[in-house]
């Protein structure tokens, strides 16, 4: 498992559907009264305009629970008064803007829903297509556009079904293919595809092909090489460095970078040695489960010629050197943040990784054995590399 970057399910802020801010006196009040449901109640003679205030002050209370039962009690109450608030407004609402708004505000409720009740999702998509054959709401550019923004996380969120229902790797390519229409005819959207590298990436190595995600997520590259708009080359540049990452194998690996200290990383340190370079940070929980197996790793085979290069991609300094100060490790860490400040280009966006840990095992001859290497697998590769 890995910790993201990046959000790999985009969701459309609520500022952007409605225009509305957040209250942050009424969050104080709701804190002051949550437990007794007042926060739910609204007067008898409530506008369509008092619904969708109450909707949108329920929708960005920020407060805290005891426990996890009473958060999803009360979010799911949250979430049920909303949508039956934003339904009355629709059914009522001659005002279209109005109507977009709780249109809006339904879509958040729907849409977070969708992501983690997959029962869900069909009443998303039935939404959101009614959102696209909707003329109040598609014929206002600012509604078009949130119609729009839905189905981008539609796609998102079918992708994700495609993971989880372990579906064919030839549907994917097709649900990719449509995507790709879809962003070059919604240029607005093309940071959609930025988030399909993850579950792109999870479903080619679940079936034992993580190569395979470089072959599907270059069907946007191909497909958008030609568009001459900003959106669109920002989008192929940036898949650049992710299919660099999967075309590694049999490839020289060049490490730069600074220690810390700022010292300048020499690879002629690595002559003749098995490399392991290992992309992490100190806030990355998976990393830290496995580092005591690295650890163990790295003293079996170090008299051997092993070595590990690590990469720290924190960007606060303070962490960073109060955990090598802690742990002490035994190999070389470069350090993104320093590197960052001292104008030397970043690895990790070179190659593309958006999630950590990742590992890159380099052979003795400098070219890279594999870039899919976990720490369950890490054994054999060795085991293979220092037979050679």
């Amino acid at each position: 498992m890995k910790s993201l970057l990046f959000s790999t399910i985009g969701f459309v802020l609520l500022a952007f559907l409605t225009g509305l801010s957040s209250d942050a006196n009424f969050a104080q009040e709701v804190a002051a009264t949550s437990g007794s449901g007042a926060e739910f109640q609204l007067a008898a003679d409530a506008s369509n305009a008092d619904r969708l205030d109450l909707a949108k002050k329920l929708l960005t209370t920020d407060r805290e629970f005891d426990t996890e039962e009473e958060y999803k009690a009360w979010l799911d109450k949250m979430f049920t008064t909303v949508l039956t608030l934003t339904d009355q407004v629709m059914q009522t609402e001659q005002d279209d803007e109005l109507y977009r708004t709780a249109c809006g505000m339904r879509g958040q409720v729907l849409a977070y829903r969708a992501m983690t009740k997959k029962e869900t999702r069909d009443s998303f998509e039935d939404f959101v297509t009614a959102l696209e054959n909707s003329e109040r709401v598609c014929g206002n550019p600012e509604g078009k556009k949130m119609a729009t923004a839905f189905r981008a996380i539609a796609w998102q969120d079918e992708v994700a079904g495609l993971v989880e229902s372990e579906a064919s790797l030839e549907t994917l390519g097709t649900t990719l293919d449509q995507i790709c229409q879809f962003v070059k005819a919604n240029p607005d959207q093309a940071s959609l595809v930025f988030d399909l590298i993850y579950p792109v990436s999870l479903i080619a190595d679940e079936r034992g092909k993580p190569e395979l995600a470089g072959e599907l997520l270059s069907k946007f590259s191909t497909g958008l090489k030609d568009s001459t708009r900003p959106e669109h080359k920002q989008v192929v540049a940036g898949l650049e460095g992710t299919l660099r990452f999967h075309r590694l194998a049999g490839q020289e690996f060049p490490i730069q970078g600074v220690s810390i200290e700022g010292e300048p990383f020499d690879q002629a340190t690595l002559k003749n040695k098995v490399v392991l370079v290992h992309f992490w940070a100190t806030w990355c929980v998976p990393y830290l489960t496995v580092y005591p197996e690295l650890l163990t790793v790295y003293n079996q085979y170090k008299d051997d010629g092993l070595e590990f290069v690590g990469y720290s991609i924190d960007m606060e300094l303070a962490p960073l050197r109060q955990f090598l100060k802690d742990k002490e490790l035994p190999w070389p860490v470069l350090s993104e943040g320093l590197g960052t400040q001292n104008k030397i280009p970043s690895m990790r966006e070179y190659y593309g990784i958006t999630g950590i840990p990742t590992f890159v095992l380099i052979g003795r001859d400098g070219k890279v054995i594999s870039q899919y290497v976990t720490v369950e697998t890490l054994s054999d590769e060795l085991t293979k590399a220092f037979a050679k």
